[in-house]
Formats: C-alpha cells, sequence, structure tokens
C-alpha cells in the first residue's frame, strides 16, 4: 500500500515538473516578443462610413433588442479599417471627418480630429 503511494506521489511530482518547464519555456518565448507588438498603431485617417446593425430576441415574455454601431476609416495609404464601437463614440464623429485614429489591430482607441 505504501509503494504504491510512493509510487503515484511520484508520478504526480514528473508530470507537475514536465508541465512547469513547458509554461516556463511559453512564457520566455513570448516575453521575447518585440515591444512593438503592444504598442497601439497611428494612422491618418478619414471617416468613411457609420453604420448600426439592430439583433432582436424574445428572452422569456420580453423583447431584448441589441444595437451594435459600426465605424469605417480609410487611411491616407487607401487601406479601409473598420471597429465596433460604443454609442457615444459613433455619436461623437460625422462622415467626411479627417484626424488621427489610434488602434490596436481590430480595437478603436481614439480619434482626433485634425
Amino acid at each position: 500500500m505504501e509503494s504504491s503511494r510512493s509510487f503515484w506521489c511520484k508520478k504526480i511530482i514528473y508530470w507537475w515538473l514536465l508541465c512547469s518547464v513547458i509554461y516556463s519555456s511559453e512564457i520566455s518565448s513570448n516575453s521575447s516578443s518585440t515591444e512593438s507588438e503592444f504598442l497601439p498603431d497611428f494612422e491618418n485617417a478619414k471617416l468613411i462610413g457609420k453604420d448600426s446593425e439592430n439583433a432582436s430576441h424574445m428572452d422569456g415574455d420580453s423583447l431584448m433588442t441589441t444595437t451594435t454601431y459600426v465605424m469605417t476609416f480609410e487611411a491616407d495609404d487607401g487601406e479601409r479599417i473598420t471597429f465596433r464601437v460604443g454609442r457615444a463614440v459613433y455619436r461623437k464623429y460625422f462622415i467626411g471627418d479627417y484626424g488621427r485614429l489610434t488602434y490596436k489591430r481590430k480595437w478603436f482607441r481614439q480619434f482626433e480630429r485634425i
């Protein structure tokens, strides 16, 4: 009985060490990424489109409606970038506004008119 318990304890410790080594090597490979991956991108851009999408569904006896707000920008190099934004941001800007767009991947950060 005692040797069986010792066997399982050794096996658990072995797997824990193996997983720790794999996890730590994964972290060290990710930490060697360039700092630019974490910095936001900046573009001079023009707001060329605004759209809102409504979706409704029944939740028990009540009707639930969700609105998604979408803004599309065109950068000076011709690239088009689309973001989902909140209602306040959506209402703040107008089609044709030109300014400095700050974003990271597909996340809108801010837009400052120039």
